[in-house]
């Protein structure tokens, strides 16, 4: 018996490797995302745009295996310039094999025929980003912090691709200074942080916390700030964002829906239409 167990072990080295061990017949799933948060507007001040996609990267870095700091590429304060260049960048590094993010958080407005993400200088129709996304290759996911931006899914839906909004296309979001954040990234990052891991998961969870408390919200304060976050879901399967979760602190996330009573400040996104 062991004279068999070292024939065949003589036979492996002789014979060259494997193809699926062949570095240069794999072609691994890689993980790319750009990552977009703008406050600085001149007509309303978005104060945790920039917090909400850096804590989001920061919950992607803590899947080492999964994530590189070189493939995640976070950008503040965007000019429409910024926003083409870092889908650009995404294009040219994303295969068809790879998992790509875009996560946008800022102003959102809507005309008669279209709603659009605002930069600091300018605006992007559901029209033109779908173009622009149009160019990278894999599967993507496309989550968007912004008024009207359920008003995107009709653009951006189609196949190996999930997009993710904030609110109705009739519906304004908002960020509350009780939780630090934007109401749907708080409880959507916090779902990644401590509860799940594929994209659907995640906003099936984060989208029960966000109604609830966003009820309770306008209850509180006897004003209007219910939102309802949308999914449109072009893939097979489930979109992993991380493999596993390596906070053990406590989900303090669930407190916010059950503080006795709302403090905070509510900033409301400024819509506008042309």
């Amino acid at each position: 018996m062991m004279t068999k167990i070292i024939a065949w072990f003589a036979v492996l080295l002789i014979l060259p490797p494997f193809p699926f061990l062949d570095k240069k017949e794999i072609d691994p799933i890689e993980h790319w995302a750009v990552l977009i948060g703008i406050n600085s507007y001149k007509w309303g001040v978005l104060p945790y745009s920039i917090k909400e996609v850096e804590e989001f990267r920061e919950v992607l870095l803590s899947n080492k295996l999964m994530w590189k700091d070189s493939h995640i590429l976070l950008v503040k304060d965007a000019r429409k310039e910024d926003v083409i260049n870092a889908i650009d960048w995404l294009s040219k590094h994303a295969d068809d094999n790879d998992v790509s993010i875009f996560y946008f958080v800022g102003h959102g407005c809507r005309n008669l025929t279209n709603e659009f993400i605002s930069t600091i200088d300018g605006r992007i129709s559901d029209i033109e980003l779908d173009g622009y996304l149009d160019e990278v290759k894999g599967k993507m996911v496309v989550i968007i912090d912004a008024c009207h931006s359920g008003g995107f899914i009709e653009d951006l839906k189609q196949k190996n691709r999930i997009v993710i909004t904030a609110c109705k296309k009739d519906e304004r979001t908002y960020q509350i200074k009780d939780l630090e954040n934007g109401l749907f990234g708080y409880f959507f990052i916090a779902c990644l942080k401590y509860l799940t891991k594929s994209a659907e998961f995640t906003f099936y969870v984060a989208n029960v916390m966000i109604r609830y408390y966003s009820s309770k919200l306008s209850r509180e304060t006897n004003k209007s700030y219910y939102v309802h976050p949308q999914m449109y879901d072009g893939t097979k399967g489930l979109i992993y964002i991380i493999y596993h979760h390596p906070y053990f602190t406590h989900f303090k996330s669930v407190e916010a829906l059950f503080q006795s009573k709302f403090t905070g400040e509510v900033i409301r996104c400024k819509g506008f239409a042309s």
